[in-house]
């Protein structure tokens, strides 16, 4: 105890012994000018003194030993100026270890209810909000367009309370997980991560889908299997889909997902003319179920498409009609066997034909993009071969000597040896580029009897040089 006791003084006193140690060693230094301008100025009186002139030399010492003096005055008040600084920074770190120190208890309680960005629950909780956000998007869509407010006696129903409560559920998650600063710091206490939280905007869309908004639109209209325009309320739901970019960005960076990408060699260019395929995919599966809301929730009795399809009894031949016609109102098809009769239907279809041309002409512009990144191998063989004839006749080469060249770079693409590599390989840290480097020429370097009895780090750092 008493040792614990003598460490913890120890810990409390050693910023005010190195402020004092600096004061010491700012005296000492001061003390030493001080004694050596005062051995000039004497050597300087005796020499006078002793020959009863003041010769040019000694004027110039004497000139010399005044810029010294201001000199050493100025640099005496920088001094003093750093060393006050010094003592308030140690004062300021003493008072924060002392605060910190009374609230040390506190604080641990704090931090063991929050839970860690890089943590496995964190990760799984991601992989499951995603799995729930796909529900909302595909099934609860579907849910609204054709079933309307669903009872407790469709399964539905309680699938859609299982969305509720992982809503829920992911407020408090996201209200207890560390976040991390601009600065590179992480924070852990509990209190400020809820503060952050609750004062951020992704707070209001959480809550906002976490309503369940078919209940409410039960207690509207008090009856349940009906298909009104108060179901838009549970659009609001889809809120919880700005949050999916950030989400799957995150599961990008989990470890079985870059295994994933390791054992199929997925390109990224063909994983993002994926993903445009099935956000347009996405965007007519809402389409065809909001077009045939639309004519469903007409209580005028008034004649509409799904009156003039023959044989749409079931909602499969009414769902495969009304995605038929978002497909050709999105790719600017439009047949036109299958259109919006009423006024409010007709309007729902100039804001979806609006949609639909920006999203085919972003898709459009955008895989163009793509397929010249699925062959970049062939665009730098092709421009390698332009540089060649630039080269050939800028230098005036023969042509048998532009045909061998012109060879021997179509032999290298043949069997694969032409590839620009060095980008990749110069992103590489050292010991990385080694590994690569070791594997690809170590069957070759095995052969040469300058390489036999290196060991495997130094071999591979000869084959990266």
């Amino acid at each position: 105890g008493g040792d614990g006791g003598g460490g913890e003084r120890r810990k409390r006193g050693a910023p005010a012994r190195g402020a004092s140690v600096g004061v010491i060693d700012a005296v000492g230094v001061r003390s030493h000018a001080r004694s050596t301008a005062e051995r000039k100025r004497t050597s300087r009186e005796q020499r006078v003194g002793r020959d009863g002139t003041d010769t040019p030399r000694d004027s110039a010492a004497a000139e010399l030993e005044g810029m010294a003096s201001r000199e050493l005055g100025s640099a005496e008040k920088t001094l003093n100026a750093q060393i006050n600084q010094s003592v308030i920074a140690d004062l300021q770190m003493l008072d924060e270890e002392r605060a910190a120190r009374k609230k040390r208890g506190k604080q641990v309680t704090a931090s063991r209810l929050s839970i860690p960005v890089d943590s496995l629950f964190a990760r799984v909780w991601d992989a499951y909000m995603f799995c729930v956000m796909m529900y909302v998007a595909l099934v609860s869509m579907y849910v609204i367009g054709f079933l309307g407010i669903t009872g407790p006696s469709s399964p539905m129903f309680w699938l859609e309370r299982v969305v509720d409560v992982s809503f829920i559920a992911d407020l408090l998650v996201n209200a207890t997980t560390q976040f991390q600063l601009r600065s590179g710091g992480t924070v852990q206490t509990q209190p400020a991560i809820a503060l952050h939280y609750v004062r951020s905007a992704w707070f209001v869309i959480d809550l906002v889908s976490s309503v369940p908004w078919d209940i409410v639109a039960y207690a509207i209209e008090g009856a349940w299997n009906k298909t009104s325009y108060v179901t838009l309320l549970r659009l609001l739901k889809l809120l919880r889909l700005l949050k999916l970019p950030a989400v799957v960005e995150k599961l990008r960076h989990l470890p079985w997902t870059t295994k994933f990408e390791v054992r199929t060699g997925l390109k990224y260019a063909r994983l993002k003319m994926a993903l445009l395929v099935a956000i347009v995919l996405l965007f007519a599966h809402w389409i065809a179920c909001l077009f045939y809301f639309f004519a469903a929730a007409q209580n005028d009795e008034s004649f509409t498409w799904i009156d003039a399809v023959s044989g749409g009894n079931s909602n499969a031949a009414l769902y495969v009609t009304s995605l038929y016609f978002s497909i050709y109102t999105i790719t600017t098809i439009g047949y036109g066997d299958v259109f919006p009769i009423t006024t409010l239907s007709r309007v729902f279809c100039i804001i979806a034909m609006a949609i639909g041309a920006g999203l085919f002409a972003m898709v459009i512009s955008s895989v163009g993009g793509l397929v010249n990144e699925l062959s970049l191998d062939d665009m730098y063989f092709r421009s390698l071969m332009d540089r060649l004839t630039e080269f050939s006749r800028h230098r005036k080469l023969p042509p048998e000597l532009h045909y061998e060249i012109r060879r021997y770079l179509i032999h290298l693409r043949e069997v694969n040896m032409l590839r620009n590599d060095d980008e990749l390989l110069a992103a590489l840290t050292p010991e990385l580029r080694a590994a690569v480097m070791l594997h690809v020429y170590e069957p070759v370097a095995r052969h040469s009897e300058l390489c036999r009895g290196l060991t495997p780090e130094a071999l591979g750092k000869l084959c990266a040089c």
